[in-house]
């Protein structure tokens, strides 16, 4: 994990710190804490222990295989980026995609591919793409009923 984030992070101008989460609920190295100037990745690779949403500490929460989340919450949030290793020749290379509600998850992007914002949050391609559908939305205007023209109907005295 660390091998493969530390030169990415450095290139976008951020200094990587690491903390290994040390807990009795879960393995050595399957929660990975990247501390970026203040704000902070959680790299949630047990699929035993789950993840704390609202944990304080946590800017973004990045899901290893097999680690579930549930609908409402995938669905409250947005999407949710996930991570996996994948052997290639002898080497282990980092891959990244983003999970959406009713999509899934395809496998597409490796590091070089996405970028961390200025909140501390992970941004893949497809977060990008969903960002400017979102705002494009927010600008195109909602088309408003005309009003009614409403007749008065007098009564006439008989």
């Amino acid at each position: 994990m660390r091998a493969a984030t530390q030169t990415w992070l450095r290139r976008q101008g951020h200094t990587p710190h690491y903390h290994y989460i040390d807990r009795d609920d879960a393995p050595v190295g399957s929660l990975v804490e990247i501390e970026l100037d203040g704000r902070t990745l959680l790299l949630h690779m047990d699929p035993a222990t789950p993840p704390d949403w609202d944990a304080a500490q946590a800017g973004d929460i990045i899901l290893g295989p097999g680690v579930q989340v549930d609908y409402r919450t995938l669905a409250r949030r947005g999407y949710v980026n996930r991570v996996k290793f994948v052997s290639e020749g002898n080497q282990r290379v980092m891959m990244l995609d983003t999970e959406l509600p009713h999509v899934g998850t395809d496998w597409d992007f490796e590091l070089a591919d996405c970028t961390i914002d200025e909140h501390g949050r992970l941004i893949t391609p497809v977060v990008t793409r969903l960002k400017a559908a979102r705002a494009t939305e927010e600008q195109t205007p909602v088309p408003r009923r005309a009003p009614r023209n409403r007749k008065r109907r007098c009564r006439s005295a008989h």
